[in-house]
This record gives structure tokens, sequence and C-alpha cells, in this order.
């Protein structure tokens, strides 16, 4: 079966380590999208296959997370495009981004290493080493969100707002009721 790209959505979400890419997964979660996060570039077009013959039909998209988690992600990045299309299918690429002082920051509070920090080199060499990286995806990308001065809230409405037609045609009106009272 040969998918349509008006069928369905396709979202690939990568950026810079610690910018806000699982964050946007989630969003894409909550808006109904079937969700793989750490994906290896190369079984993407496989997940793509899958995707447009299995059940797709309860999803309104798929939403893959991509990054240098995985070796030689940018190496293999054209090639997997270009295996992507053979399915007819034109993916969309979140980029997320965000600036060096604010990734330190983030990496300092959470304590979560670095994918590239290793022994000699540190975070801030691990941070400029990945940006040199993923630049071209970077330059290829569809939509790119800094995230410097964003919440995960600011960002869940950044996304929903360029999805806003999927995430109406995906759920209904969500009511949440809470009650409380002091009996006296």
């Amino acid at each position: 079966m040969q998918p349509h790209a008006e069928q369905k959505n396709v979202v690939i979400v990568s950026g810079m380590s610690g910018s806000g890419k699982s964050t946007a997964l989630r969003v894409f979660e909550d808006m109904g999208f079937f969700c793989v996060d750490g994906l290896p570039a190369r079984m993407a077009p496989a997940l793509i296959a899958l995707f447009f013959t299995s059940s797709s039909k309860d999803y309104p998209g798929l939403a893959m997370g991509m990054d240098l988690r995985q070796p030689d992600f940018a190496g293999q990045w054209k090639e997997v495009l270009l295996d992507i299309q053979k399915f007819s299918v034109r993916p969309t690429l979140l980029f997320t981004d965000s600036s060096n002082q604010i990734l330190l920051r983030r990496y300092a509070t959470t304590r979560r290493p670095h994918p590239l920090a290793t022994g000699d080199l540190g975070l801030e060499g691990a941070l400029e080493r990945e940006r040199e990286i993923l630049d071209p995806i970077r330059n290829q990308a569809d939509l790119v969100i800094d995230t410097s001065h964003y919440s995960v809230h600011d960002l869940r409405r950044v996304i929903q707002d360029k999805w806003e037609t999927l995430s109406s045609r995906s759920q209904g009106m969500r009511v949440h009721l809470i009650s409380f009272g002091f009996k006296y």
C-alpha cells in the first residue's frame, strides 16, 4: 500500500539535546498521534510502512523523535529522507533549539549527561559539537522553535497552534469539574 501525504501527517521531531524534543513528542501524543522517541533513523521508513499498513486509521498522524542518541544520525539523514519519499510521504521536520546558556542551565538542573559529553569533551564542547552536527538538519526544518524563553506550556501552545486543525479534529471537548468545599 502506498500512502499519500494528504492521508496522514508524519512529523519528525529533532533538535538540540535539552531543547524540548521529548516535550514536543508528548504534545503530539496528547493530540492523538502515534509517537516513538529515540528512533534510529534507519528504522523510520520501516515504521512509516508499518504505520500506513496497520491501524493508522486510529491516529491523525505519526510523530518520530530522532536525535544524536543514535550513532551517525546526521550521516544517515539524507538517505533516510530519500527512503521515506518512496512512500509518497513528505514528513514535516520540527527542530527544537535553545541558546547554549539555557541548555547549560537545563543540564545543571536535571543533572543528566549530554549524549556527546565524554571525559575529554565537557558539556560546553559537547553542545558546540552537537550544533555543528545538527546544523544541516536545522537548515532543512519546516519549523524551528527556539525554546530558550518558553515554558513547557508555551511550547505546547506553539505546537498546538501549528497543528490546530489536527488537534481539533482528533478530539472532542474535554471538561474537567473539580469541586471543593468545607462543611464548616
